[in-house]
């Protein structure tokens, strides 16, 4: 196809994200006909550049950054900078869309969030995406995959005896799609009505999105809805409770000590970190009480937090753990294993035993280290960070006669906040035929559907709704 052919040709986008979701949300741009520029630091250029899978490079950049990040254009400037930041300022003024992934906080400090932006080019799209949304006690956390797939549940999906994770970043990919599907819906929106708008998602949000049927029928089972009929998909001897303990605390399971199960980054140590420090891969371990999720972590960083930095010891306490061999002096200065991975691996995973997992939350959190609990379904529900993100809604299915009674199911919501107001609308999935045969002059697209969110032609719900 013609470039000019191309749906969003002629659309200017300014990306300003960096490594997977943003980058990528971008590239889905790019490949529907917009022009994109990447908006870099000096030198270094954003994380995604030097932070290599498996040690891949090719012509000074990794594979992963041109894999995500083809084309497209580039640009540097100093956003600490004030004559810099005038001339993207300018840039801004002139654009269609932005894109970013920073934390909550990082664009307002430097004079280009959304409102911001807004007041140079009212009719921008903005583009926002983030690891656990914009409220809450995870959103000033950066987002790490690994461990958005770990506290939305995800990883007791597979096997519910032993936690699973999926050997790709899929938070961010599913991410990126829903930036996409935004940014595309906001500039229909923009054709029709002239105004531009804000679009914001979450690794979370993507998470809990794509556990749609899961959490459904979790959140609709008898014992959480007594008015449901028919048997407990969970089984009788697995109705939800209430989860205990902290909100860090997951339930032990089986699982073998020297095992670190799934990876998002890597097969080993043979990845760098932008300094040049071997990382050791994302990984889950078992801890004293449960398991506990690790991002990539510089090899030096982690060992020393884990030798230098004991839990205080509650319940289980550290010493009561099995002993750990002695860690060497090469892995706290972070140089080259020169092949002890598994000997490294091992010794980290023996160590997290020592402790419960809400006790390394707080040691390696200290330590600048990004990590988090895996949580049930039962956990994430009652957790605050799943109330911060208002997933859920309840959609109503009206009675099949007049003065009977509605369905109510709670199910999820759009991963999508428009211009800072989350999706939501409460009908239900329609009976069959709720709006009629067409054979016998049904007219579905006469009337606007009531409770919806947008306008546009809808469906007469007349019929359905009894009246």
């Amino acid at each position: 196809m013609r470039a000019e052919d191309l749906p969003l040709a002629g659309v200017v986008v300014l990306d300003f994200s960096q490594f997977l979701a943003g980058p990528v949300a971008a590239l889905r741009l790019a490949d529907l006909g917009a022009r994109v520029i990447k908006i870099e630091r000096p030198v270094t250029g954003e994380i995604g550049r030097t932070l290599a899978f498996a040690g891949r490079w090719a012509d000074e950049d990794t594979i992963s950054f041109h894999a995500m990040n083809r084309n497209k254009g580039a640009v540097v400037a100093d956003l600490k900078d004030p004559a810099d930041l005038e001339r993207v300022k300018s840039l801004v003024a002139r654009a269609d869309v932005v894109i970013h992934n920073f934390r909550p906080g990082v664009m307002e400090r430097i004079g280009l969030d959304y409102e911001s932006v807004r007041t140079l080019n009212p009719g921008i799209v903005y583009a926002a995406a983030s690891g656990y949304g914009t409220e809450g006690p995870w959103s000033t956390r950066p987002g790490q995959d690994l461990l958005a797939q770990s506290i939305s549940g995800l990883t007791w999906a597979t096997r519910p005896d032993r936690p699973t994770t999926v050997g790709l970043s899929l938070a961010d990919h599913l991410l990126s799609c829903h930036l996409a599907q935004g940014v595309t819906a906001l500039l229909v929106r923009k054709v029709r009505t002239g105004q531009g708008g804000l679009i914001e998602s979450s690794l979370l949000e993507a998470m809990l999105d794509l556990q749609a049927n899961r959490l459904t029928t979790h959140l609709n089972t008898p014992a959480r809805s007594p008015d449901l009929t028919g048997p407990d998909p969970t089984g009788p001897d697995q109705s939800p409770t209430a989860p205990e303990g902290s909100r860090h605390t997951t339930t032990a399971r089986p699982a073998n000590a020297h095992t670190a199960v799934g990876s998002s980054v890597g097969e080993g140590l043979d990845s760098f970190s932008a300094t040049g420090d071997w990382l050791l891969p994302a990984r889950l371990y078992p801890t004293a009480n449960g398991h506990l999720a690790i991002a990539p972590t510089p090899l030096a960083t982690l060992t020393r937090a884990l030798h230098d930095d004991e839990p205080a010891a509650t319940g289980r306490g550290v010493g009561e753990g099995p002993r750990t061999g002695e860690v060497r002096e090469s892995w706290l200065s972070g140089g080259p294993p020169r092949g002890e991975a598994g000997e490294v691996e091992a010794w980290v995973a023996q160590r997290l035993l020592r402790a419960d997992t809400g006790q390394w939350v707080d040691v390696l959190g200290a330590a600048g280290i990004d990590c988090a609990p895996l949580l049930t379904l039962d956990e994430l529900l009652a957790s605050a960070e799943f109330a911060a993100v208002e997933m859920t809604q309840t959609v109503v299915r009206p009675p099949v006669e007049k003065g009977g009674r509605p369905l109510r199911l709670t199910t999820t919501r759009s991963p999508i906040r428009i211009d800072g107001e989350v999706l939501r609308n409460d009908r239900a999935a329609p009976r069959l035929g709720a709006q009629g045969n067409l054979r016998e002059g049904a007219g579905p697209l006469l009337a606007e559907p009531s409770g919806a969110v947008a306008s546009g032609a809808g469906l007469d719900l007349e019929d359905e709704r009894g009246g």
